[in-house]
């Protein structure tokens, strides 16, 4: 019995050594940040309880397309990115729309309707967008929403700096949106000023002592639905 409880623990720390994932990746705010290259998305499906990935919507084309920039060349649509996962259906997505406006709306909309249903998508689906307006469609379809606030940093930008901005944060909120979203040194900025709203998080930093810091001061906030963690071990 010794023999086997040794072997046991020699095989669960060569496997905790191994792993691709943060040991907090089980947390169920935990979600992986730019998960864009299919090959990514694959790889860490199970690791994760959501995925993040960048959307722009093509007006010719009347579909999304898996990409950050509008010129960067990439072929994948949003219906080619669920088919290719497993376990689509059951993750949470937070989908970046990069380009929601007024125009593309409606189509943008009925498009994002029509996959949610054809991939069973059931998880938490959140959709975000600086374009607050345009985001109240998306939630009386059932989406969650979020908007993203405008990049400052308050640690190096000066307080008018970073208080010209809470009217338009404001507004988003009476707008009705289910969230907030910025980056994690955005995040007591947003708690100080927005202490009851929900909130979304990303940081890009890779260092892991910094990444146990975020988690310990962010993980635990109750109004903080999700943390998006970079993992860069399997980017292309």
């Amino acid at each position: 019995m010794r023999t086997i409880l040794i072997s046991l623990l020699c095989l669960l720390l060569f496997s905790t050594a191994c792993s691709n994932k943060p040991e907090w990746s089980h947390d169920s705010k935990i979600w992986l940040h730019k998960a864009n290259n299919i090959e990514k998305a694959q790889h860490f499906q199970y690791d994760y309880a959501g995925l993040e990935i960048d959307l722009r919507y093509d007006d010719v084309q009347k579909t999304f397309f898996v990409k950050h920039d509008a010129d960067e060349p990439s072929n994948t649509t949003l219906d080619d990115w669920c088919r290719a996962l497993d376990n689509a259906s059951n993750l949470g997505l937070w989908f970046d729309f990069k380009n929601l406006n007024e125009s593309n709306c409606d189509e943008a909309l009925d498009c994002l309707v029509k996959i949610r249903k054809k991939h069973h998508l059931k998880g938490k689906l959140y959709v975000e967008s600086p374009s607050y307006n345009n985001l109240k469609a998306f939630h009386e379809a059932g989406f969650l929403v979020s908007f993203y606030i405008p990049y400052f940093n308050p640690y190096r930008d000066d307080s008018a700096t970073c208080n010209k901005h809470l009217p338009t944060i404001q507004k988003a909120i009476d707008s009705g949106v289910d969230a907030i979203s910025g980056y994690e040194f955005q995040y007591k900025f947003m708690k100080k000023h927005f202490p009851k709203q929900t909130k979304l998080i990303w940081t890009l930093s890779t260092d892991s002592a910094y990444l146990e810091q975020v988690i310990d001061q962010i993980g635990g906030d109750t109004l903080v639905d999700v943390l998006l963690l970079p993992n860069h071990s399997i980017d292309r």
